[in-house]
């Protein structure tokens, strides 16, 4: 018991917390953070939940209706570089034509060239992106 005479929760036999008093801790701390920023917190954490149900279905099943791509549907070299890049991870221009020989592809690329395409495409565009804990592309 504490000074007052009434039992604390800490000292109170059931430890279940309710739907209810879940509940009135989130609005409570919906309101602290609102009030205190002047930020809208429940939109950006329902937006939040979507996001990551969307996230955990897609993660779940795999993905039937995406059609396979080959080097040899597009003639555009940068098109032909995203899918070797997509399809083996490379580390250097060399597996990316080692992908193309495994495909029947005649391109074989530069290092130059293929550090070209890279750089062309990366930052704002986004196609390409360097791992660098697994260093690949």
């Amino acid at each position: 018991m504490g000074r007052s005479g009434a039992t604390s929760y800490h000292e109170s036999a059931g430890k279940t917390v309710t739907d209810t008093a879940l509940l009135d801790y989130r609005d409570t701390v919906e309101f602290v953070i609102d009030t205190a920023f002047g930020a809208k917190v429940r939109p950006k954490v329902e937006a939040g939940v979507v996001e990551a149900q969307v996230t955990a279905a897609a993660e779940e099943k795999p993905d039937a209706a995406a059609p396979a791509l080959h080097v040899g549907d597009t003639r555009d070299r940068t098109e032909k570089v995203l899918i070797a890049v997509a399809a083996s991870s490379p580390k250097a221009v060399d597996d990316v034509n080692e992908f193309f020989k495994r495909e029947g592809e005649s391109l074989r690329l530069k290092p130059d060239e293929f550090t070209s395409i890279l750089a062309r495409n990366s930052g704002s565009k986004k196609l390409f992106y360097f791992d660098k804990a697994e260093r690949c592309w």
